[in-house]
């Protein structure tokens, strides 16, 4: 299976650009942040991917940041127990 990173491709197919967003209870923001953060990555014009690292989150983030990935290529989404946003980086 080969993975789809952003609107553009290096020439050996992996992203040239990862951004981590961790993500705390910010099922509210998280569609517009996302939204925002890929509108930036599109007009660097190199490969890229986003990660979206939810840290335990009790209202939702990671339903609502895996809802926005499955609309948009190079978007992953990672969960961890609430242990801050150093461990979430």
């Amino acid at each position: 299976m080969t993975a789809d990173y952003g609107t553009h491709t290096s020439a050996m197919g992996a992203p040239v650009l990862s951004l981590v967003i961790p993500a705390y209870n910010e099922a509210p923001r998280i569609a517009e942040t996302l939204t925002t953060a890929v509108a930036a990555l599109e007009k660097l014009g190199v490969s890229w991917e986003l990660l979206v690292v939810d840290d335990g989150s009790s209202d939702g983030t990671r339903s609502a940041a895996e809802a926005f990935g499955r609309r948009r290529t190079g978007i992953r989404v990672e969960s961890l127990a609430h242990r801050g946003k150093a461990s979430a980086v």
